[in-house]
C-alpha cells in the first residue's frame, strides 16, 4: 500500500513544479518527504537528497534556526507565518542570503498530524537593495548635513518641509525641529500664485527632474523677521518613499543690495546731473530703498542751518501726521532715534520703540502708526558735519544686522553727497 506522503506528493506534484516559491513537506521526526526544485536550488541540494533526512543534514548552519520553529508548529498545531531567515546554504557558500518562510501543520485524511508543510521565498536581493538603498541614503544623509549650502527637502503634495540641514537652520534662525514643524510657505514672502514657479512642482521639465538651475530673486522671511533675498537650485527626488523637492538655498541678499545700491546710486547722479530738487532727489533714494526692503519706512531729515533742530525732507511712505509731528525736532541726547543720531554724530538703533528710553518723551507719537523699531544713521558731509540722518522704520521691534548697518552707511553716504550737491541752493 502507499504510504500517505507518497500519496500526497503525488496529488500535489503540479502544483510543486509550477511554483516560484520553495516548497517542502516534512514529517513529525523533521524528516524532508517531499520537496520541489525551487527549494533544492535555494538550498544547493537535490530534491532526492532531501528525502529522509533532517534540516540539520542538509542545511546545518540554518538548522539551529529552522528546527525550533518547526519544533513548536508540531507542538503547539498553530502556525509560524512570514518568518525571516537569514543565513549560509550550499548553493552560495560564504554568502549571505535571505528568505521569508511559512510554516503550517498538515494532517492526514484522518486528522491525524502527520507532519510540517513549509513555504520559503527568496528575498536576498530585495533584501541588498533594500541595504544599497540604506547606504545611499546614508551617505546622502552626511552629504546633506554636512554641506556648507543651506537645503531642504519638501513634500511636493503640500510643501511640507520633511528634512532640514543646519546651514538651512542657521540662514533661517530656526532650529532643525522647528523647520520640520514648518511648511515652505511659512519662508517665503510671495504670492501663491507665483509658488509654482519657486519650487518647481507645477512645471512640468521640473517634475521629469531635469534641472532648472539657480533662479534670483526670491524673498524669504527669517524668524526674527528680516528679508532676504535668495536664489533657489531644485532637484525632484524621492525621500522616504514619497515624490519630493531638493532645495537649495543661496543668500544673495548682499550682492542684491550691492546691485540695489549701485542701481540707486547711478538714479540719484543721473538725477543731479540732471538738475533736479533735492526733495525730489531724496524722495527717489527713499523709495528705493523701500522697494528693495517692502518691510520698512524710509524718512530723510535735515538739520537746520543752527545745527539745533530737524527737518523733514522724504519719508514718501510714512503717514504724514506723524512726519508732520516731528518737524522742527529738537536733536539732544535722548530725542528718539534721529534726533539722537544727529546729536552724537553716530548710529542709533532702537529695537523695540515701546520701550527704549530714548523714546520716552516720543513713543507716544509713533506708536498709535504702528512704528515698532527705528534706525537712524547720521548722514555726514566730507568734512565730517552732520548735514540730517537717514531712518529706517518698521512695522515690528526689529534687531539690526551687521548687514543692514553697512547698507545704512552706504545709503547715507549717497543722501549726503545730494545734499552737499544742493547746499549751494539751501544757503
Amino acid at each position: 500500500m502507499q504510504s500517505y506522503p507518497a500519496k500526497l506528493t503525488v496529488g500535489i506534484s503540479p502544483f510543486f513544479a509550477a511554483t516560484n516559491a520553495g516548497l517542502a513537506l516534512q514529517d513529525t521526526q523533521l524528516r524532508y518527504v517531499a520537496v520541489n526544485e525551487t527549494l533544492s536550488r535555494m538550498h544547493g541540494v537535490s530534491a532526492d537528497q532531501h528525502l529522509g533526512r533532517m534540516p540539520r543534514e542538509i542545511l546545518p548552519q540554518l538548522a539551529p534556526i529552522l528546527e525550533p520553529i518547526v519544533s513548536a508548529v508540531l507542538a503547539t498545531g498553530q502556525p509560524a507565518l512570514n518568518v525571516e531567515v537569514s543565513g549560509e546554504t550550499p548553493a552560495h557558500p560564504g554568502v549571505l542570503s535571505h528568505w521569508i518562510a511559512s510554516y503550517f501543520p498538515w494532517s492526514d485524511e484522518e486528522g491525524r498530524l502527520r507532519g510540517i508543510g513549509s513555504v520559503t521565498v527568496d528575498v536576498t536581493e530585495r533584501k541588498r537593495a533594500e541595504q544599497r538603498l540604506l547606504e545611499t541614503e546614508e551617505q546622502y544623509r552626511v552629504l546633506f548635513e554636512s554641506s556648507f549650502y543651506p537645503m531642504l527637502i519638501l513634500d511636493n503634495e503640500n510643501l511640507a518641509i520633511l528634512a532640514a540641514n543646519d546651514a538651512a537652520a542657521h540662514l533661517y534662525g530656526y532650529s532643525g525641529d522647528e523647520l520640520r514643524s514648518m511648511s515652505f510657505n511659512d519662508l517665503r514672502v510671495l504670492s501663491h500664485a507665483a509658488l509654482a514657479g519657486e519650487v518647481g512642482v507645477a512645471d512640468e521639465d521640473r517634475r521629469r527632474g531635469l534641472e532648472p538651475g539657480p533662479e534670483q530673486g526670491y524673498t524669504h522671511r527669517t524668524r526674527e523677521g528680516a528679508f532676504i533675498e535668495v536664489g533657489l537650485t531644485r532637484s525632484s527626488i524621492v525621500f522616504r518613499g514619497r515624490d519630493a523637492t531638493l532645495v537649495r538655498v543661496e543668500d544673495v541678499t548682499e550682492r542684491k543690495r550691492a546691485e540695489a545700491l549701485k542701481a540707486g546710486w547711478n538714479r540719484l547722479l543721473d538725477l543731479v546731473a540732471r538738475d533736479s530738487r533735492l526733495e525730489a532727489v531724496l524722495t527717489a533714494l527713499a523709495r528705493s530703498i523701500e522697494h528693495q526692503f517692502p518691510d520698512l519706512l524710509c524718512s530723510i531729515v535735515l538739520l537746520d542751518a543752527d545745527g539745533l533742530r530737524l527737518h523733514h525732507a522724504a519719508g514718501p511712505s510714512l503717514p504724514p501726521t506723524y512726519s508732520r509731528s516731528l518737524n522742527g525736532l529738537e536733536i539732544g541726547p535722548c530725542r528718539g532715534s534721529c534726533g539722537t543720531a544727529a546729536y552724537r554724530a553716530e548710529p542709533v538703533i532702537v529695537d523695540d520703540i515701546a520701550t527704549d528710553p530714548l523714546w520716552a518723551d516720543l513713543k507716544d507719537l509713533a506708536l498709535p502708526h504702528g512704528l515698532k523699531a527705528c534706525w537712524s544713521h547720521p548722514i555726514l558731509s566730507t568734512a565730517g558735519q552732520v548735514l540730517g540722518t537717514l531712518a529706517l522704520y518698521y512695522r515690528e521691534p526689529r534687531r539690526a544686522s551687521a548687514a543692514d548697518m553697512e547698507f545704512m552707511r552706504a545709503a547715507a553716504n549717497i543722501a549726503g553727497m545730494a545734499i552737499e550737491r544742493n547746499m549751494p541752493r539751501l544757503t
